[in-house]
């Protein structure tokens, strides 16, 4: 045993060793590149070539040096072998790849490879310096150039403007008062996370992301991509008012804190630990966010099915629509990861695609907002049981109008609402109907029960009168005044709507003047 304890730490000391020596060379070729001085270092005896065989790093630091003393082919070669090898920074690559090929008066390669640096997000600026002048008049050269350039089109200015207003629509929900302030909340995190990426695609199909200082933001998209499922779910949940605990909402959103601290860390540490890059290329391989996303996409439709028979046919709408929505997203990132591993593939259109899902989505729920605001700001289980409840009555829609006006017309202008022993069958006497189509009525128009609406109009009133300088009631005469029978239920009903009692509302108001 002890045997093999020595034998394992002499293999790990020897690995470390073969490590230090890896990056010592790194960094020697690194120095004499930046100094000037790769002649000191050049030609590399086979040993250490042999020892840095597979080090992307090593061909590419050795490229800059063979190309720094002339030796234009050599240094083709190694930037070959540093590609092999999957050198990541490919726009350098393809740089230093179609520099060498001019040099080699290659011009048609070199173009090609100008190509593919901008493709990789190269700037054109970088082509404008001395060592490109050979290619200087060649229009195909100066077109490239051109169509390379950061610019918005009609689509991205679309996206664009999309984006900015899905911005807004956070900032709405997200400070929102009234409703269901928690689904709000969520919804609006939806949202921005919505705006975020397609901000990222708009800034990527432009060429303006890798602007400064828009490129620390270049992939601000991916822990944005975690985000989605889990704030959707817990919109959903909200919606339902279904309990959980804060440390299992923090589980559900791990991978994305994984993610955004990879992020935080890439632009403002800039790691170069092996175990730091291939943790983050783990966390960052796009089957991960593939997989994730379509976990959720399964978990809120179970949840979703589940509920839909507590809540009205709106609501269900509502639910699917942005259900529906998502996993179109879901499925065209999917289609879109599996299909960007074939050459023949051309991404333009899927990217479009996935900004329009996107747009959609955003959209959608601004839509929603106009047309079905009580879902938009939250909805209540008992609102949304009325669509069901009364789905089989005979009330037709000229008549629940015509009943909903001159409902409001014994509220607003004959203020019944004061008398204090009125109840739903007087009320149905006085709108000359049934106690069912009454209640109907305000269930449906006004979302709440009869002795809500009651109390609504009452604490309006009541507010007037502890605001008006010249009323000299007292609170216990104003609460019979505008129709309660006691202080305590008068009370309940202020404190819920106020969130303070008619006495602190005075003191407020009176100090507040």
């Amino acid at each position: 045993m002890k045997f093999i304890n020595v034998l394992l730490v002499y293999v790990f000391l020897f690995c470390v060793n073969l490590n230090a020596q890896s990056e010592d060379i790194l960094l020697v070729l690194k120095n004499n590149y930046e100094n000037g001085t790769s002649e000191n270092i050049l030609p590399l005896s086979e040993d250490v070539i042999a020892l840095n065989i597979n080090s992307a790093e090593f061909w590419f630091l050795k490229a800059l040096c063979e190309d720094q003393v002339g030796d234009f082919s050599a240094s083709k070669n190694s930037l070959i072998k540093s590609e092999v090898n999957g050198y990541y920074k490919k726009s350098k690559l393809y740089y230093h790849l179609a520099k060498a090929e001019l040099n080699l008066d290659n011009k048609e390669a070199s173009l090609a490879y100008v190509e593919k640096a901008l493709d990789r997000r190269a700037k054109p600026e970088q082509f404008e310096d001395e060592a490109f002048s050979d290619l200087s008049d060649s229009v195909v050269f100066m077109k490239l150039l051109e169509s390379y350039k950061p610019a918005l089109n009609k689509w991205t200015g679309t996206f664009l403007f999309i984006a900015i207003q899905g911005i807004i629509l956070f900032f709405v929900l997200f400070f929102r008062k009234k409703g269901n302030t928690k689904a709000n909340k969520n919804l609006g995190l939806f949202v921005l996370s919505f705006s975020i990426i397609l901000l990222f695609y708009v800034g990527y199909k432009s060429r303006y992301l890798y602007e400064y200082p828009l490129i620390y933001f270049r992939k601000l998209w991916i822990p944005m991509m975690f985000a989605l499922g889990p704030l959707l779910l817990f919109y959903v949940k909200d919606l339902f008012k279904i309990k959980y605990s804060s440390r299992f909402k923090l589980g559900h959103f791990s991978l994305f804190l994984i993610a955004f601290a990879f992020y935080a860390s890439f632009h403002l540490l800039d790691p170069k630990n092996r175990i730091y890059n291939v943790a983050m290329d783990i966390i960052w391989y796009e089957w991960v966010k593939n997989i994730q996303m379509f976990v959720y996409l399964v978990l809120i439709y179970k949840l979703v099915k589940k509920a839909k028979d507590n809540v009205g046919p709106n609501v269900v709408k509502w639910l699917h629509y942005m259900m529906y929505t998502y996993a179109g997203f879901v499925l065209s990132f999917a289609l879109y990861s599996t299909l960007n591993n074939f050459d023949f593939f051309y991404s333009d259109g899927l990217d479009y695609m996935i900004c329009l899902l996107i747009s959609a989505s955003i959209l959608l729920i601004g839509l929603f907002g106009l047309v079905q605001p009580q879902i938009f700001w939250g909805f209540s289980i008992v609102g949304a049981l009325n669509v069901i409840k009364y789905e089989k009555s005979g009330l037709i829609p000229s008549l629940a109008a015509e009943l909903k006006q001159k409902l409001i017309e014994l509220m607003v202008d004959e203020k019944i609402y004061k008398q204090n022993n009125l109840n739903l069958d007087e009320l149905s006497s006085l709108l000359g109907t049934t106690k069912h189509n009454t209640s109907q009525i305000i269930n449906e128009h006004f979302n709440e029960n009869f002795f809500d609406f009651l109390n609504d109009f009452r604490i309006d009133e009541s507010k007037e009168l502890l605001l008006d300088v010249n009323c000299k009631m007292t609170i216990s005469e104003i609460l019979y005044e505008v129709g309660f029978n006691n202080k305590v239920t008068f009370n309940s009903a202020f404190k819920k709507r106020t969130g303070v009692t008619p006495t602190q509302y005075r003191i407020q108001m009176s100090q507040a003047v």
